[in-house]
């Protein structure tokens, strides 16, 4: 599944502009060869001021499918100026956080049900970066409250800790640039609705590494309907327009970019 995100400016200057938030998913099971089909699901709530329109893949994507994609969003009348892989927006909303670490390292984790990506940085640099496919429909059933007894919650989010330390583990041995005696000084994680907060109480406690949930910046005003369970990762996608950010990549290809 491809989680794409879009942003929108307003029609009229005084109108606050829109976040559109677009699910692709196939709708039944179907041949490599063939030609995929998706169904498109949109949902539209108000959201932060940014002028350009912009979309996130979850998932690293080849030329062809995200031409596929920028496709379908033009069906739709939008034209996409940046396109941007999720860990790389979560990542540039990470450093508008404030840190307190004796440590240069730290990591971000963002958790869904289709997958975990993780990020080590290291003086204001991703040194790592790791999309690992998982199916975890409870992850997906508990952001829908279709899960809310406290035993299941701590169950689930006890397993996704183990997992998440793991991965980390991995993560910090598979890097060059991060020597033997080096430390995470700082976590942070997203994705995951009311999971969050668990698995960072979680987290911190059995590694002792100070771990939050990602926050949108202080310095941005959002609506009161502005979810940060599903809409956060579209913020960090906006804060492109605002300002130039730490981690800037733009997937677009060169002739369909807006000329500056």
């Amino acid at each position: 599944m491809h989680i794409i995100y879009d942003k929108i400016a307003p029609e009229e200057p005084t109108k606050a502009p829109v976040i559109i938030n677009a699910v692709f998913s196939k709708v039944k099971p179907i041949p490599a060869a063939a030609q995929p089909e998706y169904e498109l699901s949109i949902e539209i709530t108000t959201g932060i001021s940014a002028p350009p329109i912009g979309m996130i893949s979850k998932k690293p994507i080849k030329k062809d499918i995200a031409n596929y994609y920028i496709g379908l969003i033009q069906k739709l009348n939008l034209n996409p100026t940046i396109i941007d892989v999720s860990i790389f927006a979560n990542v540039n909303l990470g450093f508008s956080q404030g840190i307190q670490s004796d440590s240069s390292l730290w990591a971000l984790a963002d958790i869904s049900s289709e997958a975990l990506d993780v990020a080590l940085i290291k003086n204001n640099a991703i040194e790592f970066s790791r999309n690992l496919s998982w199916i975890k429909p409870v992850i997906r059933d508990i952001k829908l409250d279709k899960v809310i007894d406290p035993a299941e919650l701590k169950v689930v989010s006890t397993e996704i800790t183990k997992d998440l330390i793991n991965e980390l583990q991995q993560a910090l041995s598979s890097c060059r640039n991060i020597e033997d005696n080096e430390h995470i000084g700082h976590i942070f994680l997203t994705g995951s609705g009311v999971l969050t907060p668990l698995i960072a109480h979680q987290l911190q406690k059995e590694t002792e590494v100070s771990t939050t949930v990602l926050q949108a910046p202080e310095a941005i005003k959002t609506h009161e309907s502005f979810s940060s369970s599903i809409m956060l990762t579209s913020l960090g996608l906006g804060l492109r327009a605002l300002d130039k950010q730490k981690i800037e990549t733009n997937l677009l290809p060169k002739d369909l970019q807006p000329k500056k």
